[in-house]
């Protein structure tokens, strides 16, 4: 299967369970295009590489992504 996704960390998804839609491109993620916005990689790494919306834990966790959306 094309991507960067690595196929172990999706054990559910496979050829006949999805479908690409765009290809892959360094300028945002599947996380910023989620958001609305196609200009920012949005990540919350703690060297505050990527976009992350102010006042939002940088912490990889799902409240951190909830209230960044």
């Amino acid at each position: 299967m094309a991507g960067s996704w690595r196929p172990q960390d999706h054990p559910y998804l496979t050829e006949d369970t999805f479908n690409i839609t765009s290809d892959c491109d360094p300028i945002y993620n599947c996380i910023a295009w989620a958001a609305g916005d196609n200009q920012n990689w949005w990540w919350p790494d703690d060297m505050e590489i990527g976009y992350w919306p102010v006042g939002i834990p940088r912490i990889e966790s799902m409240d951190a992504f909830v209230q960044a959306y």
